[in-house]
């Protein structure tokens, strides 16, 4: 489901030119597989979207995701793609707290209320929490949830692409 939600996703489009569906598909199959694992990470889906979030930083999950995907990468003659990650997290104003890495909907179902009690569900499990999306159409319906911008930023080497992290309060 992440795969169908993330297709037009700026940041995915920048990093799979060629079969991306079928690379998100590999993308998301990793990042479910690792978080699913992580005791400080929970997985949450709804019939039209799913979440992913960790109550606390777990370096090992993150290390283990970066090397997964560094891996899926270059599988796919993507090493170039790697310095664009590298950016996108230089770019993102790391916060401490619960950390929300994925919220996808299933682009037919936006604006039905399914990412929003996926948020709620969030705040209820974990509290305040932060966010970091390369997503302009998905800004708007963070405000609209209450979350704030906390910074933006261009990413670097990538005029074009902009990195905003978000705080739910």
């Amino acid at each position: 489901m992440l795969a169908a939600a993330f297709a037009a996703d700026p940041l995915c489009t920048e990093l799979f030119l060629v079969d991306r569906d079928t690379a998100l598909l590999e993308w998301f199959t990793i990042v479910e597989r690792v978080f699913t694992q992580c005791p400080y990470a929970r997985v949450r889906g709804h019939p039209t979207a799913v979440a992913i979030w960790t109550r606390t930083d777990c370096p090992e999950c993150e290390r283990s995701l970066v090397d997964q995907l560094s891996g899926l990468l270059s599988a796919r003659n993507r090493d170039e793609a790697k310095p664009l990650l590298e950016a996108v997290a230089q770019a993102a104003l790391h916060q401490s707290g619960p950390n929300l890495h994925w919220l996808g909907v299933l682009p037919e179902a936006r604006g039905r209320g399914a990412g929003r009690t996926l948020l709620d569900e969030l705040a209820a499990d974990a509290g305040p929490a932060w966010a970091t999306t390369c997503n302009p159409a998905a800004v708007p319906f963070y405000r609209a949830c209450g979350w704030t911008v906390l910074a933006e930023r261009t990413v670097a080497g990538h005029p074009a692409l902009t990195c905003w992290t978000l705080g739910s309060g």
